[in-house]
């Protein structure tokens, strides 16, 4: 067969088809069409855009073949329902409940019971957002009416030589694109899967969505009926506390706090002027190489959680979660988490709230959680302060904050921590525009709100015997050594940078007077291994030597306070101290 011959075949279905694949491309691909639009003013969109369009490309000119090769009306009309079904779906979503299809939405539609959907149906039938939805479908309905009603006519207008050149090429880059679905497909666990939607999926079409969340849930199943197992195992075992006085162990998250951004490491801007202080009082203590295992905050805290370490092989659903043997121990638990609500309609908020908020974990776990998120991180941390009133003798506080999470801006509240300008940046390497300079300063003032929030949760328990652990999930870049932000991969010549700058994190060590008063000995512990490595995923023989936890878990020679603690036993090929 000739090349034109074949050519025009594969074109034949568009032409017979055009308004079908028209209405994929348009149903399918909103957000593509609305990122299109938007290049006039933003200029060309990112590169995951185009690799979003040859998905969706691939896929209209897929359906528009069968459609085509069947021939049968009744084929036709069930694949419009189909896609006017799933396009509508994402709009009430979207403009009801500023949701994505996602896994939480899977779940909860499976475990929905049918006089549910029926109270749901009388609850928002009538809201503005399910109006707009019907609307816009309803609109674009009759638009394909319309078009098929004139489709023959205008069919020979798709069989020109340009859609004969074009169409291949677009089918050939869709098929490349394409090949992203076998790459989420390769993922075994969640944490793999978090970070394939991570760089693949910015623009996703709601059938990549469909096809995620339903591979999200299985894996998540997966993952998480070991660490259940091991978990229940853990609180049936003989846990004791050791420590006879009362105490609060307080560990705070921070979410991509670039250490180098902190003045407690020497950079040249006051971003922590409160930790300063509480420093040259002697009650907080600057731990100066402490990593983290993973630069994703999901993997990093399901190991920083869990009793294992990643950095030595072991699988975090193949130990327990430690609080939950706190609370076995006779500590009540606490957690507060900013981010619980935040970015739900991805895998990796999902992943990380999957590994919280089992229902067996939280029956296991938690004296309580907070029922609400906020914009700003001091407002949960009075929101805390509202609910801790019946506190027990011993303690354990879990607090997530959102840290310097992107965009930076919109973490601390304007104008009264908008202390830092563009011109106040002290880096001035060549590719730093006015812009980037003011994306710094907004990263500055979000370290300094940090630092405002850390004193609030400070504040909060000054006066009883308490102890403080304040950590990041994960560093961050911030066009500190190249022109980059976030947390792109390393680059052969700046692969130092990148383990310094998005692996190494800030940890801080606060203790009130009246618990140095009372315990000499652990503030010279304490003291004596500011210099010492350690990785975050040894968080748990840490707390339980510091909470006085008797358990065939707790390791000496993992925790850094310990005589028996030794920084090489730390060392990895990633991790090289």
């Amino acid at each position: 067969m000739r090349l034109k011959e074949l050519l025009y075949k594969m074109v034949l279905p568009v032409s017979h088809e055009w308004v079908f694949f028209m209405m994929f491309l348009l149903l399918m691909g909103k957000l593509l069409v609305r990122a299109l639009l938007y290049i006039p003013m933003n200029g060309l969109p990112e590169i995951s855009w185009f690799y979003n369009f040859g998905e969706v490309f691939v896929l209209a000119y897929f359906f528009t073949f069968l459609i085509d090769k069947i021939n049968r009306r009744s084929v036709k009309v069930f694949f419009y329902i189909l896609l006017f079904a799933v396009f509508f779906i994402r709009e009430f979503l979207k403009f009801v409940f500023i949701m994505e299809i996602s896994p939480e939405v899977l779940m909860l539609l499976a475990e929905t019971t049918p006089r549910e959907v029926n109270e749901f149906f009388h609850e928002y039938l009538y809201t503005s957002g399910t109006w707009y939805a019907v609307t816009v479908t309803m609109v674009l309905f009759f638009i394909a009416i319309i078009g098929e009603k004139y489709r023959k006519r205008f069919g020979n207008l798709f069989k020109g030589r340009i859609l004969m050149t074009v169409l291949p090429l677009l089918l050939v880059w869709g098929l490349i694109a394409c090949l992203s679905y076998v790459r989420m497909y390769k993922a075994k666990t969640m944490d793999e899967l978090s970070v394939w939607q991570l760089n693949e999926s910015r623009y996703a079409d709601p059938f990549s969505l469909l096809a995620s969340s339903m591979y999200s849930l299985e894996l998540s199943s997966g993952d998480m009926d070991g660490f259940i197992q091991v978990t229940q195992q853990a609180t049936r075992e003989p846990v004791s506390v050791t420590y006879t006085d009362s105490l609060n162990i307080i560990i705070v998250i921070g979410e991509s706090y670039i250490k180098w951004h902190s003045n407690l490491y020497g950079y040249p801007l006051n971003t922590c002027p409160n930790q300063k202080a509480e420093a040259e009082r002697d009650r907080l203590f600057v731990f100066n190489t402490v990593y983290t295992s993973s630069n994703y905050t999901s993997t990093a805290l399901k190991n920083i959680l869990s009793c294992s370490s990643s950095i030595r092989g072991e699988q975090w659903n193949e130990f327990p979660y430690f609080p939950s043997m706190m609370k076995h121990a006779g500590y009540q638990v606490y957690l507060w988490d900013n981010q619980r609500e935040a970015f739900e309609y991805t895998a990796f908020t999902f992943s990380l709230n999957s590994f919280l908020y089992d229902d067996k974990i939280q029956r296991l776990s938690y004296t309580k959680v907070n029922d609400r998120s906020f914009d700003y991180d001091a407002d949960l941390i009075a929101d805390l302060g509202k609910h801790i009133g019946n506190k027990g003798k011993h303690n354990l506080l879990m607090i997530h904050l959102m840290g310097q999470h992107f965009e930076a801006g919109k973490r601390y509240p304007h104008p009264s921590f908008a202390v830092f300008q563009g011109k106040d940046i002290p880096n001035r390497a060549a590719y730093m525009t006015e812009d980037k300079r003011q994306e710094v300063a907004d990263y500055d003032n979000a370290t300094l709100y940090n630092d405002y929030v850390l004193k609030k949760i400070m504040d909060l328990f000054r006066e009883e015997p308490t102890v403080m652990i304040s950590f990041s999930d994960h560093g961050e870049e911030i066009y500190d050594y190249r022109d980059s932000k976030g947390r792109a991969d390393a680059e052969s010549h700046t692969e130092r940078m990148y383990w310094k700058y998005q692996y190494q994190v800030p940890f801080v060590i606060w203790c009130s007077d009246k618990y140095i008063e009372r315990n000499p000995e652990q503030i010279k512990a304490i003291k004596s291994s500011i210099d010492k490595c350690w990785v975050t995923d040894d968080l748990c023989h840490l707390v339980f030597r510091i909470g006085g936890i008797a358990t065939s878990y707790y390791k000496r020679e993992r925790d850094m306070l310990d005589s028996l603690y030794k920084a090489e036993n730390n060392k990895t090929g990633n991790l090289a101290y």
